[in-house]
């Protein structure tokens, strides 16, 4: 899990060492949770500090952190009334920003113990790269960057099956699977005794016999997985739970429970 590079990306967990301190990034990447110039080099673990961009994963917690603590320190109403004191009183400029690095610092102080507390957490909540990347794959097929439809359709699930469907894409955009290997993995995922088929007198047709009802919840895993997968000039045809009859093969050709092909 400590890996400390996959692809470039990193993370607060990969860096073990107590002495590392965590600061806030002056200019935050909103891509990347450790921001540096020596990004993909192995001499970062070995750097003293390390600049973080905490709204990547920590948004709802920082943001309001940095709202109500951050304005007194340098960009709201604690640099006004420094400003003000200035103009009222010269002598005590240097007694004014001498608090203001008094502030600054103890900013600093709680921004590394939380950063240390979240990144204990990773690790005892085994979060690994591949966590994030599910999580933010998701993310977006929730929000609809896939199609509207495979969103209102993933939105039924369950968060195991979300989970599935978010790993068979991580797999086909990441290892550049072909689209009916995973097709075939995601059918036997979700349908443990299915058959797929393809038929020889149409190359671009792919037929499945799954021995569940066809419910509702069943149909938008197909849904999904042909939408995501399945180029647009095929076709899927499902069977459920009756197989059609298959010549010489009598247990698809039991009267009253055979699919009509």
């Amino acid at each position: 899990m400590a890996n400390i590079n996959k692809k470039g990306f990193q993370y607060i967990w990969a860096f073990s060492s107590e002495k590392t301190i965590f600061k806030m990034s002056e200019a935050v990447s909103p891509y990347l949770e450790i921001n540096s110039e020596c990004l993909n080099k192995s001499n970062l673990q070995n750097k003293s500090e390390i600049e973080v961009n905490p709204y990547l994963r920590f948004n709802d917690l920082f943001s309001d952190f940095n709202y109500n603590f951050g304005k007194f320190i340098s960009f709201g109403k604690f640099a006004k009334e420094i400003e003000k004191e200035n103009r009222r009183n010269s002598f005590g400029l240097e007694n004014n920003y001498e608090i203001k690095k008094v502030y600054m610092e103890i900013y600093s102080k709680i921004f590394d113990a939380s950063m240390k507390y979240l990144q204990k957490l990773d690790f005892i909540s085994g979060t690994t790269i591949i966590d994030i990347y599910l999580e933010k794959i998701s993310e977006e097929i929730r929000e609809g960057v896939y199609g509207r439809e495979i969103s209102k359709e993933f939105r039924k699930l369950s968060e195991e099956d979300k989970n599935s469907i978010s790993l068979l894409l991580y797999n086909f955009i990441s290892y550049h699977r072909q689209w009916s290997k995973i097709f075939e993995v995601g059918i036997k995922i979700f349908f443990k005794d299915s058959i797929i088929y393809q038929n020889r007198n149409r190359n671009s047709e792919v037929i499945v016999y799954i021995n569940k009802e066809g419910t509702s919840i069943n149909k938008s895993k197909i849904k999904i997985l042909k939408c995501l997968f399945v180029p647009v000039d095929f076709d899927v045809k499902c069977y459920w739970k009756e197989h059609f009859g298959v010549i010489d093969v009598k247990e698809t050709s039991k009267i009253g429970e055979i699919g009509v092909f």
